[in-house]
């Protein structure tokens, strides 16, 4: 199955679809995971549903998804074109997830949570994260 997560500097920690400078696919039956470019670190506004849309494009079936991944938004761009997620716990890495793909494939579901999404407040109900908030860019 191809999945998709964008990822930290490190390329290889899930983070937010807005955070990480890399858009990975992964194919959880090969192992062979493509770095793209993350396109939200060019954009202002709309960080997250650019991202979606590059998962759709690129054939992804499934997004690992930390707290704060999505907002309202890019979830329902994300449900209107099949999109599946796979909750994960913050600090999870691809490699660990690709290690042992079985156990975190029986996760995916088609909608996630609001306590999981990002709000505009700045935080997801699990706590901060950067670039976002009040008066950033993305919600100017």
């Amino acid at each position: 199955m191809r999945i998709g997560a964008v990822l930290d500097t490190d390329q290889d920690t899930i983070v937010p679809l807005p955070d990480g400078p890399i858009a990975a696919i992964a194919d959880t039956d090969s192992g062979q995971v493509t770095h793209l470019p993350n396109p939200a670190q060019t954009v202002r506004q709309g960080r997250r549903a650019v991202v979606t849309r590059l998962f759709v494009d690129s054939g992804v079936k499934a997004v690992l998804a930390v707290p704060g991944t999505f907002c309202e938004h890019s979830h329902e761009l994300a449900q209107r074109h099949h999109l599946e997620f796979i909750p994960v716990e913050a600090g999870t890495r691809l490699s660990q997830v690709l290690a042992d793909p079985e156990p975190y494939l029986k996760r995916r579901v088609r909608s996630l949570p609001v306590s999981l999404l990002f709000t505009h407040t700045g935080e997801a109900h699990a706590g901060p994260h950067r670039h976002h908030g009040p008066g950033s860019p993305e919600h100017a």
